[in-house]
């Protein structure tokens, strides 16, 4: 059978379309913890149900004896059970036969997850890829970060525009369960059915450190030293930690410091983009920065933010003394 995508195997469980088997694969932990909380709620109508027909197993602790037996097992106080196998790529399959022969027939009365981080290479996993429906949990490339967002939003009627989900991408980075808070958190604020913006993720409670960090890097990176004072400041003061300032500063300084070199050796921004997988909104605030310092005033900065986290961990330096003299060595480098 094809792999589906999460988001056709979460439209085919609110249908009521539900296997008695599915193989989830993939790294992503957050889509196979989804796509079980998904289930759980569409099988059971409380939580009494679900103690009563809810086993959880794991590959590295469980035997495939005690999961078939679960399978077995008839449901009580509700139309189905849920047996959920985690890591079972490193469940040891001691009895194939009775294995396959359970895939080739399974209970109706039992749903039955198999999670894996990968795909084993034995019979009884080639079994499940041709005879079980299969889904892809496979982590999103950072690169694609913004691409998804925009579709797997948008197919649920959530719209954001373009910028928006880049921002987000940039200011948290790949963990999917944040982006999943931060949006839930933005759609609960507007309480409307218009586009999430930048501006909408600025006006929620988490997002306003993150978006005032994102305006200190742009302060920096236009050396406007009076306006990153008065940033910094307010971080400092609404309980930022400079840690986590250093770190988003970081590395937005090491892709700087690569798409400089990236042009030094004359490539152009359509071949900078394919090679280092950034996107045209990180493209778009990068490259103005590269034409204000050059490759080796950028390392410079970057050795200013290695002894500034130096500093910060065994010194007894001031956080606001620190941060102030890193925002007038950068505007002044």
């Amino acid at each position: 059978m094809a792999k589906l995508s999460v988001l056709q195997t979460e439209k085919n469980i609110k249908a009521g379309k539900i296997q008695p088997i599915y193989f989830l694969t993939g790294k992503e932990n957050y889509f196979h913890d989804r796509l079980i909380k998904l289930l759980k709620g569409n099988l059971f109508s409380d939580a009494g149900s679900m103690s009563l027909n809810l086993n959880v197993f794991y590959g590295t602790e469980n035997s495939q004896a005690e999961m078939i037996s679960a399978c077995m097992a008839y449901p009580m106080l509700a139309d189905r059970r849920l047996i959920i196998v985690k890591n079972f790529n490193k469940m040891n399959i001691t009895d194939v036969e009775s294995m396959e022969k359970y895939i080739a027939k399974p209970i109706n009365s039992t749903v039955l997850v198999l999670s894996a981080e990968e795909s084993g290479k034995t019979k009884i996993f080639q079994t499940l890829k041709n005879k079980v429906e299969t889904v892809s949990c496979d982590p999103i490339p950072e690169y694609k970060l913004n691409e998804w967002i925009f579709g797997f939003y948008n197919a649920k009627n959530i719209h954001i525009e373009r910028q928006a989900a880049q921002f987000l991408v940039n200011q948290i980075g790949s963990n999917l369960l944040v982006i999943e808070n931060e949006i839930e958190k933005i759609v609960n604020f507007k309480n409307d059915e218009s586009k999430i913006t930048i501006d909408d993720l600025i006006q929620t409670t988490g997002a306003s450190k993150q978006a005032n960090i994102f305006t200190l890097q742009n302060a920096l990176a236009g050396k406007q030293l009076g306006l990153s004072l008065k940033i910094s400041k307010n971080l400092i003061e609404s309980g930022e930690n400079i840690n986590g300032i250093i770190a988003i500063l970081f590395a937005f300084y090491k892709k700087v410091m690569i798409v400089s070199s990236l042009k030094a050796l004359g490539k152009n921004r359509r071949e900078i983009g394919d090679e280092t997988k950034f996107g045209d909104f990180q493209l778009k605030n990068i490259f103005p920065v590269t034409e204000r310092f050059s490759q080796k005033q950028i390392g410079n900065i970057i050795q200013l933010l290695k002894n500034l986290d130096i500093d910060i961990k065994t010194s007894s330096v001031t956080e606001k003394h620190a941060i102030n003299m890193l925002c007038y060595n950068i505007c002044n480098i």
